[in-house]
């Protein structure tokens, strides 16, 4: 019965991830105990010119996850910081982390976890300068109000003083973390796992398998609700190519899935417009697909 082996595929897929979870949010917790939050101000701030550049390479080392960036992102820009960078910043961080580069390179090597590493500082750096020019000509971006549940914390006190800390405040910022990304992990576990078993995406990648541009097409927007978190989806991946999914549907899978999660889409879309939100997702669908396309062509 299908709907038991969606519920069977979820439930381990939720016990193998919950470690990676609660050890994420911890790190994230700590982190605000430390001057993380100062080094990105000012090394944006002290360098304007190359602010869009820095932030994509902070985003992309920062060990923080998605639900740890938002409150750091919403605190730098409440004390001044432009957004261009900021959502540089924030996009990277969801595209891209220390540990999103280990898993690729584990599971396609090292060639293949360098070209989505670049293909992920080009984007994010492309997406910033074009915030950028649109501010200066618009006087700014349209922003709306921050979703409070899913920042969960005062804007002002991002980063905490170990002065004050008590483990019932500690605990309670972690369990109220705990709760919101348990929530968004386990409902995007299951989307994912019902999507995968409902539609046939091996059967439509082998009937596409000889027309380029649409299997990257289907990978692309199969990379929409089907990514989970990095580790989940590499042994689909893996099998996927074993049965005609090529490397540039592989890759365009792996730059829009990051990037479109729930998480993802719902930390922009805390202070952006759902106009600016969508032409991300657009210019990040784009991307990808020409990106697999040229990535066919140099690997074939």
């Amino acid at each position: 019965m299908i709907l038991l082996r969606i519920l069977d595929t979820s439930g381990q897929l939720i016990v193998a991830y919950l470690p990676y979870v609660l050890i994420g949010i911890l790190l994230s917790e700590i982190l605000k105990y430390t001057a993380w939050t100062n080094v990105i101000r000012k090394s944006i701030l002290n360098a304007p010119e190359f602010s869009i550049v820095i932030a994509a390479v902070l985003g992309i080392v920062s060990p923080l996850s998605t639900y740890g960036t938002v409150p750091i992102v919403i605190g730098l820009y409440s004390a001044g910081v432009p957004l261009a960078p900021l959502v540089t910043f924030l996009s990277a961080s969801s595209l891209m982390n220390p540990q999103l580069f280990m898993i690729t390179w584990a599971s396609f090597g090292s060639g293949f976890a360098v070209l989505r590493l670049a293909a992920i500082a080009f984007f994010t750096t492309i997406l910033g300068y074009s915030i950028l020019i649109h501010e200066k000509k618009t006087g700014g971006l349209q922003l709306i109000g921050v979703n409070e549940r899913l920042t969960n914390h005062n804007s002002s006190n991002i980063e905490k003083s170990w002065r004050d800390f008590t483990f019932s405040k500690f605990a309670r910022s972690y369990l109220g973390n705990l709760e919101f990304i348990g929530y968004y992990l386990v409902l995007g576990i299951v989307v994912s796992v019902g999507v995968e078993a409902l539609i046939p995406l091996k059967s439509l990648l082998q009937l596409t398998s000889e027309v380029q541009w649409l299997n990257v097409l289907i990978a692309a927007v199969m990379g929409i609700p089907m990514y989970v978190c990095g580790g989940a989806v590499m042994p689909m991946l893996q099998s996927l190519m074993d049965n005609g999914m090529g490397p540039g549907a592989v890759i365009a899978f792996l730059i829009v899935g990051p990037g479109t999660r729930i998480t993802a889409l719902m930390a922009l879309g805390s202070f952006l417009s759902k106009r600016i939100l969508t032409i991300y997702v657009a210019f990040l669908l784009s991307y990808s697909m020409l990106l697999g396309i040229v990535t066919n062509m140099i690997i074939q």
